[in-house]
Parts: C-alpha cells; sequence; structure tokens
C-alpha cells in the first residue's frame, strides 16, 4: 500500500511539474507531491521502528526528515546489521531514483497530452 501510494506521489509530482516558463507559477504546487513523498517516508521509517522495536533519539528522528539520503541509510545498517542494511540502502537509492524516473515520464506524458 505504502508503495502505491509512494508511487501516486511520483505521478502527480510529474503532472504538475512546471516545464515551460509560463508555467512558473505551478512550481510550488509542484513540491506538494514530494511533501507527501517525505511524509510517507517518514511514517514508514516511524512504524518500522515500532515494529522492530527499537528506540531512536529525536535528533536522528530529525536527520531522517531533513537528509533521508544519509540517515536512512545508516538507520537501516543499525537495525538490519550490515549486509542486510547494506542491500537495504541500495533499494532505497534505486527507489529513490525510480521515483525520480517515474516523475519525470509522468511529465513527458502529461505535456504530449496537453501539447495536442
Amino acid at each position: 500500500m505504502a508503495l502505491m501510494l509512494f508511487s501516486a506521489t511520483a505521478f502527480a509530482a510529474g503532472m504538475l511539474m512546471p516545464v515551460q516558463p509560463v508555467a512558473r507559477h505551478m512550481a510550488l504546487l509542484g513540491q506538494a507531491p514530494t511533501i507527501v513523498a517525505w511524509v510517507l517516508l517518514y511514517v514508514w521509517y516511524k512504524s518500522d521502528v515500532a515494529s522492530r522495536g527499537l528506540v531512536t533519539s529525536t535528533w536522528f528522528n530529525g536527520l531522517v526528515i531533513s537528509l533521508s539520503f544519509i540517515a536512512m541509510p545508516v538507520y537501516f545498517i543499525r537495525s538490519r546489521g550490515a549486509f542486510r542494511g547494506l542491500v537495504a540502502a541500495l533499494l532505497f537509492y534505486a527507489a529513490v531514483i525510480g521515483w525520480s524516473l517515474l516523475a519525470a515520464i509522468a511529465s513527458v506524458l502529461f505535456n504530449i497530452s496537453n501539447a495536442s
């Protein structure tokens, strides 16, 4: 379910992504799905922490919010061990790249359909 919601935010971000200079007023609106994706990531992180019975500091929770690219791999290694943590970190980076690609594809498709 979380993966489907995460994918939906990428598709929405692509549809709202301003492509033409006349669409600059939509730049802030285009960031809304990205913020929703960050919230989904944090909700998943907190549920994973709770399900594993781990204790995290407020400082580390703030890092997950502000510097997810660095904090999530650290969390994966700490919670899953070295090998499984590295695999999870690689999957996390692949998901971020996949989110960006899905947003770009949605942007291209949406702009092609609007051009005609």
